[in-house]
């Protein structure tokens, strides 16, 4: 993808010099702000075969903080939820899923059985969000007959289903308990 390898290189040189690149690998963990990032997939799990498709190559990581877990897998397809199944079966199991390519694709029910999340993220627009969570085909933008996937939707419910529109969802981690409000921005003080 010439944007990923040149553009976006280009864009970080001009508008953020001073930063450091780092090139996560699989197994990894990272603090920041007392919060664990733990790499769970990088597309070199992959190797030496090639990617079925550039969202494989997806950088899955799982966030701990005070006593939760949070996994993104950002728009990892089938073949690399396959694979992170394999290589860590039961030990997927996450308190908060953000679910595979804005949820219309690349989740399998075994990824979604063993994360078993109470909550999830879903990085779509309530409209394709009720697209998606029927299972049905539907035409979105220049693709036809993208089907959602339902699968994690009745899982957990529609009340654990944090969309990306809308009022801003606020979830906080205190003491082990997962605590959720609704908050309206305020864009003149530039505050929630």
């Amino acid at each position: 993808n010439p944007f990923l390898e040149i553009e976006m290189g280009e864009y970080r040189r001009k508008y953020y010099p001073n930063t450091k690149v780092m090139k996560p690998h699989t197994g990894q963990h990272l603090t920041f702000c007392n919060t664990l990032f733990e790499v769970i997939y990088t597309q070199e799990v992959f190797a030496p075969k090639l990617l079925p498709w550039e969202n494989d190559g997806s950088f899955v990581v799982r966030m701990h903080f005070n006593g939760k877990t949070v996994l993104f897998m950002g728009d990892c397809e089938s073949s690399s939820s396959k694979l992170i199944c394999d290589i860590y079966g039961e030990a997927l199991k996450s308190d908060i899923f953000q679910v595979n390519h804005h949820g219309f694709s690349g989740g399998i029910p075994e990824l979604y059985d063993r994360v078993s999340p109470t909550w999830t993220l879903w990085t779509t627009s309530q409209v394709a969000f009720e697209k998606r969570i029927t299972g049905i085909p539907y035409q979105f933008i220049s693709h036809e007959g993208l089907i959602g996937d339902p699968y994690m939707f009745k899982k957990v419910g529609r009340e654990h289903c944090l969309i990306a529109d809308g009022p801003i969802k606020i979830l906080t981690i205190e003491n082990g308990e997962l605590h959720f409000e609704y908050a309206e921005p305020d864009f003149e003080n530039h505050s929630i």
